[in-house]
C-alpha cells in the first residue's frame, strides 16, 4: 500500500479491496460448486447457516445480510430438492423452523469437500504465514463490524418515586 495515504484513505482502500475480493471469491467458487454439487454460493450459505444454528429464514437472512425474499426463494428451492425441511414451531404456529434433512447434511459435507478442493486449487500456493496474517486481520475486522451492528444496550433505568404517590396516606 502507498505510504503517503492517510489512515482514513487506507481504511477506505481496505473496504474497497475487501468488497472486490468478495466478488472475486464468489466468481471463483460459484460455477465450480454449481457443477460439482448443483448448488450456487447463496444456497451453500443457507445450508451452512442452518447448520450453524440459524433455524428460521429471517435468521439466515440476518446472518448473511440477504433480503428475506431471496432467502425464502432459496429455502423453497432447497426444500423442493429434499435438502431442507420446514417445521412449524409448536410455540408459534406462524414461525417455520429450518432443519437439514439427511440428504441435506450429505450434500453439505460433499459441498464442503468440493469447496475445499476448489479453494486449494485456486489459492493453495499462497504463503501460509500471509494467509494466517490476512485471516487474523479479517477476523478482527469482522468482530469490529459485529460490534458495530449490535443493537445498543439501553441504560438501566431506576424508577423515580412520584411525589404524588408518596404523599398518599
Amino acid at each position: 500500500m502507498n505510504d503517503s495515504l492517510s489512515p482514513q484513505d487506507e481504511l477506505y482502500g481496505l473496504v474497497r479491496l475487501t468488497l472486490r475480493l468478495a466478488r472475486h471469491f464468489r466468481q471463483q467458487l460459484d460455477e465450480p460448486l454449481e457443477q460439482a454439487v448443483g448448488l450456487n454460493i447463496g444456497e451453500v450459505l443457507v445450508l451452512s447457516a442452518i447448520t450453524e444454528g440459524c433455524d428460521t429464514p429471517s435468521a439466515v437472512a440476518r446472518r448473511h445480510s440477504l433480503p428475506a425474499p431471496t432467502v425464502t426463494r432459496m429455502v423453497t428451492k432447497l426444500a423442493e430438492a429434499g435438502l431442507v425441511r420446514r417445521v412449524t414451531d409448536p410455540d408459534d404456529l406462524r414461525r417455520q423452523r429450518l432443519q437439514l434433512t439427511a440428504q441435506g447434511e450429505a450434500k453439505r459435507l460433499k459441498t464442503r469437500e468440493s469447496a475445499q478442493a476448489i479453494v486449494h486449487d485456486s489459492f493453495g500456493g499462497l504463503d501460509p504465514a500471509q494467509v494466517r496474517a490476512a485471516l487474523n486481520a479479517l477476523e478482527t475486522l469482522s468482530t469490529r463490524l459485529d460490534l458495530c451492528a449490535a443493537p445498543p444496550v439501553a441504560p438501566a433505568t431506576h424508577p423515580v418515586p412520584s411525589p404524588a404517590l408518596e404523599a398518599r396516606p
